[in-house]
């Protein structure tokens, strides 16, 4: 059958597993599965914002952390969410953690899932 305009090939609509909680290793970062271990790293990279006149937090549903209990006791609930799913951002480059993002909205029936709470 041809339409106008082209959609493509089909795509395998077989539905896809869940992410698994992993560490990631690219050429310039790695991504672990966030954890409360992280919390004295980005209180680190926390303070560091603040004192550049960081407003990284201004889109986010949380923050900013007014201490680094404060960021660790939101890091040990956020570590635990399934959707969406946090990792740790720590650059090869210095080895230490100085972000977090997450995998949400996941459809593994859609083969689908979102990029989101990029800190």
């Amino acid at each position: 059958m041809s339409t106008h305009p082209p959609v493509g090939p089909e795509v395998d609509t077989t539905p896809r597993p869940l992410p698994v909680r992993q560490k990631i290793s690219g050429r310039y970062v790695e991504l672990e599965p966030l954890h409360p271990r992280h919390a004295p790293a980005l209180w680190q990279a926390v303070k560091s914002g603040t004192e550049s006149g960081d407003n990284s937090w201004a889109y986010m549903g949380y923050g900013p952390f007014a201490s680094q209990d404060a960021l660790a006791k939101f890091i040990a609930d956020f570590s635990t969410t399934h959707d969406p799913i946090a990792w740790a951002v720590r650059p090869i480059s210095t080895g230490l953690a100085t972000g977090w993002l997450t995998l949400m909205e996941i459809q593994p029936k859609n083969a689908a899932i979102e990029l989101g709470n990029i800190w």
